[in-house]
């Protein structure tokens, strides 16, 4: 049989002019994976590189387990997708020990093959090879709680409370709810005055809600069929703090999606050039929605150096800005005949720092190619300020079955020493 696996997408958009340094990182929110036993998980990606430089460093990482779990293997695979062209490279990790705050990945993801639409995907299960042994006598034991206290709550043994709901009656037992669900507990007996008074509670739950939740006080199961989560179960487990319920409905997605985008303004400008003994610079003034930057000049002239070879010279001045803001040029400059062929192309980034009035920023590129006296000079900037945010979606797959079975021996625990 398969094991089930969760898997998570981080979608990045305008991933090339990503304005981070070397050593410098961005994350996902944290994630809850139910099949990892509620624990919790972020993904960290240094773009420029962490201990290598011109590479992109992927890890994954643990952050904190309410459930109090000490140690957990996993086995999971870190992928990165480039967009448009859907190259993916993948590197898998087998049986790694995960305690809280540890991190593991792979810091050698080539820095080339990234586009400005990347995906970076992690996919993790538990391992087979160590948990087996360490939790299965564990699982069991609490499996059979779970079973034996189910059969409490459909067989009606001795109990001392009736809830009604819809028309329907449901009994139950006041030192259960006491152990798992106190808040609830002191809401039904508040306004109770006789002994197995029926309490009507169809004002703030479903009969079929209250079914589910009833299930999950006792077993620690709730037993799904539907994509569509009662909207009641949400409210009464936050109203009343029943933590582990909220936290098993928080790992209910067996995939997530994360999006990241970073800001950033697109322009292409075009020259048809006609190279004259004396070239004037071309000089454009681009538009910026940017922070508070209005206008970005770009002046590009095509010059011979000392040396006789060719090269462009680009200069670019921010105009609207206050005073020590930056914003972030990525620019890519091809060069083509009269029919559009190639001839050559080189891409740079630059960081334009309005600190003296009317600086302008130079970027110069050696071609080495001879450029003819009729050429296409075809600029493509992005232009960004490297503010980014960040959102969870979540998805469900059709048939669910969640657990969580650390909270519920805790609970019964309690209840004895009372």
């Amino acid at each position: 049989m398969e094991k089930s696996k969760f898997r998570i997408e981080w979608r990045i958009e305008n991933f090339k002019v990503c304005p981070l340094q070397y050593e410098r990182k961005i994350c996902t929110p944290s994630f809850s994976v139910g099949i990892l036993r509620g624990t919790v998980w972020r993904l960290i990606l240094y773009p420029k590189g962490c201990s290598t430089r011109n590479h992109t460093a992927f890890y994954l990482r643990r952050e904190y387990s309410d459930a109090g779990i000490g140690e957990i293997f996993v086995d999971f695979e870190l992928s990165i997708q480039c967009l448009p062209r859907a190259t993916q490279i993948i590197k898998p990790f087998k049986n790694v020990c995960f305690s809280v705050n540890d991190i593991y990945g792979h810091s050698g993801f080539p820095e080339c093959e990234l586009e400005n639409r990347t995906v970076f995907i992690c996919t993790l299960t538990e391992s087979n090879e160590r948990n087996e042994n360490i939790w299965k006598r564990k699982k069991e034991n609490v499996e059979l709680l779970s079973a034996q206290l189910h059969n409490v709550l459909s067989d009606e043994f001795f109990s001392d409370l009736i809830l009604q709901c819809g028309g329907r009656e449901f009994r139950v037992h006041k030192a259960i709810f006491a152990a798992r669900c106190p808040n609830f507990l002191a809401y039904l007996t508040k306004s109770q005055k006789e002994i197995l008074t029926p309490i009507n509670i169809s004002n703030i739950i479903s009969p079929d809600s209250l079914k589910l939740y009833l299930s999950y006080i006792y077993s620690g199961k709730l037993d799904l069929t539907s994509i569509k989560i009662p909207s009641d179960l949400y409210k009464i487990a936050r109203r009343f703090e029943i933590a582990d319920l909220c936290q098993t409905m928080k790992s209910f997605p067996q995939s997530s999606i994360v999006r990241t985008k970073f800001e950033a303004q697109r322009h292409r400008l075009i020259w048809s050039v006609y190279k004259k003994p004396i070239f004037k610079p071309l000089i454009r003034i681009i538009r910026v929605d940017i922070k508070n930057v209005r206008h970005l000049i770009a002046n590009i002239s095509v010059r011979k150096n000392d040396n006789g070879h060719e090269v462009i010279i680009m200069k670019f001045k921010l105009i609207g800005c206050p005073p020590y803001a930056n914003v972030c040029v990525a620019i890519t400059v091809i060069i083509m005949d009269k029919n559009k062929q190639c001839l050559g192309e080189f891409s740079d980034n630059c960081l334009l720092v309005e600190n003296i009035k009317g600086k302008w920023i130079f970027c110069i590129k050696t071609l080495g190619l001879e450029i003819p006296k009729k050429f296409i000079l075809r600029c493509d900037f992005e232009i960004y300020d490297g503010k980014s945010s960040s959102t969870v979606v979540n998805q469900m797959s059709e048939k669910l079955l969640f657990s969580n079975f650390t909270q519920l021996p805790n609970d019964m625990m309690k209840l004895l020493k009372k």
